[in-house]
């Protein structure tokens, strides 16, 4: 989520590494 922590809102993004 470190990465996507700015797109964490999207599902798709949030359970993403």
């Amino acid at each position: 989520n470190s990465n996507f922590d700015k797109v964490s809102f999207h599902p798709y993004f949030s359970y993403k590494d």
